[in-house]
């Protein structure tokens, strides 16, 4: 179960990925961040940091982290989401996954105007590329599914 007595294994660099594995109930947290507090029991297991597993890089099976502390990297700027449509996408395999293996995905927008987006996605197992995928988006006309 995870708790603030805990001893702290390291900190995230700004913009580092992770792969939570799950939410978990443990002890309490509270934080207070430029004038924004926050407060819980959920924390998230964190079985990856940027492609390197947690036991080989901090000699643990898992670290954690409160919930709030992290922003999950599908999260959009825009309020309302913008509501999108595939109009066309191009998936090109380069190699392949071994069960258990973990796979990380890397998106890049490109561009979002005012009625299309342009994005690449990137697959990987550790740093070796294996799915490339290219798409183009139309923004949802108001009343649309």
């Amino acid at each position: 179960m995870p708790s603030t007595s805990a001893s702290k294994k390291g900190t995230l660099p700004e913009g580092a990925s992770v792969l939570v594995v799950s939410r978990v109930t443990g002890g309490s947290w509270s934080t207070d961040c430029a004038g924004d507090t926050a407060s819980g029991n959920d924390w998230f297991r964190i079985g990856y940091v940027t492609g390197k597993s947690v036991s080989s890089r901090y000699g643990v099976t898992y670290v954690y982290a409160a919930t709030s502390l992290l922003v999950a990297s599908v999260s959009t700027s825009e309020t309302p989401t913008v509501r999108l449509v595939t109009a066309s996408l191009t998936v090109d395999f380069a190699g392949s996954a071994k069960v258990g293996e973990w796979i990380e995905t890397r998106v890049d927008i490109q561009r979002l105007g005012k009625t299309m987006g342009f994005a690449n996605a990137y697959l990987h197992v550790n740093e070796r590329r294996i799915v490339r995928a290219s798409a183009v988006f139309a923004r949802a006309s108001e009343g649309e599914p």
